[in-house]
């Protein structure tokens, strides 16, 4: 969908580390990442739901806003970053990256988390190591957000904050199968995602130290969309079939929406 909007003459919003990520298997034309507004959203999530929660682990989470700022307020000074006390590697974890993520190399990032790496004490740097930090920096996204136009966000945390979010905005979900959702989820976070397969301590993914815990993914799956539901009662949302991105047709039905024109560039 980023591709379709960027193709489309829409910017992908800038906040902060705004930069060009290489080509992978997940993505053969690469994509941009803005690392700060993702740590951002990270620990937002963390301070506001739960040390364990993260938008792979959503069990318990509910679109509340005044629950959502109790909890944030009681976490307001707590600190959390990745360094050498919080990073949690598997025994031989070097070797054995296929067991662990079903890929080979390291695609939960736990080895950048060393010092000297690109992940090491990112929270702190990007400055929302804190509950505090985390949330005036969120005020202050959605706020340079709020004053661009032509421009999107595209980040699967965000849908878990909107009930922090006290600006009109349009969103734009892209819907997929059950069965492309959970085969997408554990080739990008691990193979042992939504069973109860423990790989170390009491986690079955350690994807960017996220710590995930067993869940099912209908538990999952029926907590994201409590957050839909909310999204859509309270934000003007428009939906999309994924298997409908390059559907002509669709197209210009959504661009009538959504005023503007959705064309792919050739």
């Amino acid at each position: 969908m980023g591709k379709l909007l960027s193709d489309s003459g829409i910017k992908q919003f800038e906040f902060g580390d705004f930069q060009k990520q290489a080509a992978s298997e997940f993505n053969e034309n690469g994509y941009f990442e803005d690392s700060t507004m993702n740590l951002c959203l990270d620990n937002l999530i963390r301070f506001t739901f739960g040390n364990r929660n993260s938008f792979i682990f959503n069990k318990g989470m509910f679109p509340n806003k005044e629950a959502m700022l109790t909890n944030l307020r009681t976490n307001w000074d707590s600190v959390y970053d990745l360094d050498t006390h919080s990073v949690s590697f598997p025994e031989h974890y070097s070797n054995r990256f296929e067991e662990f993520t079903g890929h080979n190399w390291d695609v939960w990032g736990l080895t950048r988390m060393n010092i000297g790496h690109k992940w090491h004490r990112a929270y702190s740097r990007a400055g929302v190591e804190s509950g505090k930090k985390a949330y005036e920096k969120f005020v202050s996204i959605m706020e340079k957000f709020e004053v661009q136009t032509n421009v999107f966000i595209k980040d699967p945390r965000l849908i878990y904050l909107l009930p922090l979010v006290d600006r009109d905005i349009t969103a734009i979900i892209v819907r997929r199968s059950e069965e492309n959702i959970l085969k997408s989820m554990r080739n990008h976070y691990g193979p042992n995602l939504f069973t109860d397969n423990r790989l170390f301590e009491d986690w079955v993914s350690n994807h960017f130290n996220y710590a995930i815990q067993p869940q099912t993914f209908d538990e999952f799956y029926r907590t994201y969309h409590l957050f839909e539901d909310y999204a859509r009662n309270n934000f003007e949302v428009h939906f999309m079939n994924f298997e409908d991105l390059h559907n002509e047709k669709i197209l210009v039905e959504k661009s009538k929406e959504l005023q503007v024109s959705l064309q792919w560039k050739v």
